[in-house]
Protein backbone atom coordinates (compact mmCIF):
# COMPACT_ATOMS: atom_id res chain seq x y z
CA UNK A 1 0.00 0.00 0.00
CA UNK A 2 1.12 3.56 -0.62
CA UNK A 3 -0.26 6.40 1.48
CA UNK A 4 -1.17 9.81 0.10
CA UNK A 5 2.16 11.02 1.53
CA UNK A 6 4.14 8.35 -0.34
CA UNK A 7 4.83 6.08 2.63
CA UNK A 8 4.95 2.45 1.50
CA UNK A 9 4.16 -0.76 3.36
CA UNK A 10 3.66 -4.40 2.44
CA UNK A 11 3.00 -7.65 4.29
CA UNK A 12 2.41 -10.94 2.56
CA UNK A 13 1.86 -13.01 5.69
CA UNK A 14 3.20 -16.37 6.70
CA UNK A 15 0.71 -18.50 4.77
CA UNK A 16 0.06 -20.01 2.22
CA UNK A 17 3.05 -22.30 1.99
CA UNK A 18 3.48 -21.65 -1.74
CA UNK A 19 5.66 -18.78 -2.96
CA UNK A 20 4.55 -15.44 -1.64
CA UNK A 21 6.30 -12.12 -1.54
CA UNK A 22 6.34 -8.45 -2.31
CA UNK A 23 8.64 -5.83 -3.79
CA UNK A 24 8.60 -2.15 -2.94
CA UNK A 25 9.85 0.23 -5.61
CA UNK A 26 9.59 3.87 -6.59
CA UNK A 27 5.91 4.79 -6.34
CA UNK A 28 4.74 1.15 -6.41
CA UNK A 29 4.33 -2.06 -4.45
CA UNK A 30 3.75 -5.45 -6.09
CA UNK A 31 2.64 -8.41 -4.00
CA UNK A 32 1.25 -11.85 -4.49
CA UNK A 33 0.89 -15.34 -3.16
CA UNK A 34 0.62 -18.77 -4.75
CA UNK A 35 3.00 -17.50 -7.46
CA UNK A 36 5.44 -19.58 -9.47
CA UNK A 37 8.28 -17.59 -7.93
CA UNK A 38 9.97 -14.27 -7.34
CA UNK A 39 10.38 -13.79 -11.10
CA UNK A 40 6.67 -12.96 -11.33
CA UNK A 41 7.05 -10.02 -8.94
CA UNK A 42 10.31 -8.88 -10.55
CA UNK A 43 8.70 -8.84 -14.00
CA UNK A 44 5.72 -6.89 -12.69
CA UNK A 45 7.90 -4.29 -10.97
CA UNK A 46 10.15 -3.86 -14.01
CA UNK A 47 7.17 -3.45 -16.34
CA UNK A 48 5.44 -0.93 -14.08
CA UNK A 49 8.58 1.16 -13.67
CA UNK A 50 9.52 1.11 -17.36
CA UNK A 51 6.08 1.74 -18.87
CA UNK A 52 5.01 5.27 -19.76
CA UNK A 53 1.46 6.48 -20.02
CA UNK A 54 -1.42 6.52 -17.60
CA UNK A 55 -1.58 4.63 -14.32
CA UNK A 56 -3.94 2.18 -16.05
CA UNK A 57 -1.34 1.60 -18.80
CA UNK A 58 1.34 0.91 -16.21
CA UNK A 59 -0.85 -1.43 -14.14
CA UNK A 60 -1.92 -3.42 -17.22
CA UNK A 61 1.72 -3.71 -18.34
CA UNK A 62 2.64 -5.02 -14.88
CA UNK A 63 -0.20 -7.56 -14.84
CA UNK A 64 0.66 -8.81 -18.34
CA UNK A 65 4.35 -9.09 -17.45
CA UNK A 66 3.53 -11.03 -14.30
CA UNK A 67 1.37 -13.46 -16.25
CA UNK A 68 4.06 -13.87 -18.91
CA UNK A 69 6.64 -14.61 -16.19
CA UNK A 70 4.54 -17.50 -14.89
CA UNK A 71 1.97 -15.73 -12.72
CA UNK A 72 -0.22 -17.76 -10.40
CA UNK A 73 0.99 -21.32 -9.76
CA UNK A 74 -2.57 -22.57 -10.34
CA UNK A 75 -2.75 -21.13 -13.83
CA UNK A 76 -4.44 -18.10 -15.29
CA UNK A 77 -7.32 -17.12 -13.03
CA UNK A 78 -9.23 -13.95 -12.34
CA UNK A 79 -11.03 -12.31 -9.46
CA UNK A 80 -13.11 -10.33 -11.93
CA UNK A 81 -16.87 -10.32 -11.50
CA UNK A 82 -19.21 -9.79 -14.44
CA UNK A 83 -20.96 -6.45 -14.32
CA UNK A 84 -24.69 -6.25 -13.81
CA UNK A 85 -25.28 -2.52 -14.39
CA UNK A 86 -27.58 -2.97 -17.37
CA UNK A 87 -29.82 -5.47 -15.59
CA UNK A 88 -30.27 -3.05 -12.69
CA UNK A 89 -31.08 -0.14 -14.94
CA UNK A 90 -28.10 1.89 -13.75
Amino acid sequence: MISSKGTQAAFTGTRPDDYKGHLVGKDMVVAGNILVGRETLEAMAAAFESTTGTLADRVMAALEAGQNAGGDRRGKISAARPGTWASRGL
